[in-house]
């Protein structure tokens, strides 16, 4: 089933996961000499570098999200291996 919410729409077209990534994001830290605490305000965009932990696949993000017409195409035709072409329509 696709993510749904902090990785809504992400999978690895190489490998086919859903998770884990390794996102590489923005966040504000409490820091001390020691180290650091607490961590809020976590962003990351489009063109954030991504890294599908179980195949090593890296890109950014916008190469990860899964096109709504394809997820809705492989939940109908219940093959996760299939991929619908945009410029036909039809089925690999």
């Amino acid at each position: 089933m696709p993510n749904n919410n902090c990785l809504d729409g992400i999978w690895c077209s190489e490998c086919g996961s859903e998770e884990p990534f390794s996102i590489y994001a923005r966040a504000q830290f409490v820091v001390y000499d020691e180290g650091t605490d607490e961590f809020t305000n976590v962003e990351w965009d489009d063109e954030s570098v991504c890294v599908c932990l179980k195949c090593k696949n890296t890109g950014v993000v916008k190469n990860f999200k899964r096109d709504q017409k394809e997820i809705d195409f492989k939940e109908k035709t219940h093959d996760p291996d299939r991929t619908v072409r945009e410029d036909r329509g039809d089925a690999d």
